[in-house]
């Protein structure tokens, strides 16, 4: 058994770690920023901001997607909605069902963390160059895509209103 120090962590801790603190900077970063009705942005709410499909999504599947529970997500949920952030919608697909969707202050948070999350990216670019760091994006992005057999790509922007 060796005893020397590896030169890196595992894939897997290096992503849990930089995960950790990419959450923590955003929070802070978000908490820096205005805040509607006085309310404050935690970490279990990213589960919901960084799983949630433009069009809506079921909340069985933002709770599978968070790796949480369905009674979870629901409170999770509940607490958004009240505070106007999110909203339920009839399922076109399912009568019976409902969509989690944002309202247009979630949207509006939406942009907000995309314009913390670029200050953030452009932070790390500096700090490792920025040729290595959209190299490692890409490296992650391809790897992402052919470990799930397709593309996976985020939410898009909302559409400017008319």
């Amino acid at each position: 058994m060796s005893t020397e120090t590896p030169e890196r962590l595992r894939i897997g801790q290096l992503l849990l770690y930089h995960l950790r603190l990419f959450r923590e900077q955003l929070l802070a970063e978000a908490r820096n920023g205005p805040s509607a009705d006085g309310f404050e942005l935690r970490m279990p709410h990213l589960h919901v901001f960084g799983n949630i499909k433009a069009e809506g999504t079921r909340l069985t599947e933002l709770a599978s997607m968070a790796g949480m529970t369905r009674p979870s997500m629901l409170a999770l949920v509940d607490e958004l909605e009240r505070h106007g952030l999110l909203e339920r919608r009839p399922d076109p697909t399912d009568k019976r069902a409902k969509l989690i969707a944002l309202t247009a202050t979630g949207w509006e948070a939406i942009r907000t963390g995309r314009s913390i999350i670029e200050a953030i990216e452009a932070d790390y670019s500096r700090r490792v160059g920025s040729e290595r760091f959209e190299s490692m994006c890409q490296t992650l992005q391809e790897l992402l895509d052919d470990l799930s057999g397709g593309a996976v790509r985020g939410t898009p922007p909302p559409r400017s209103p008319r």
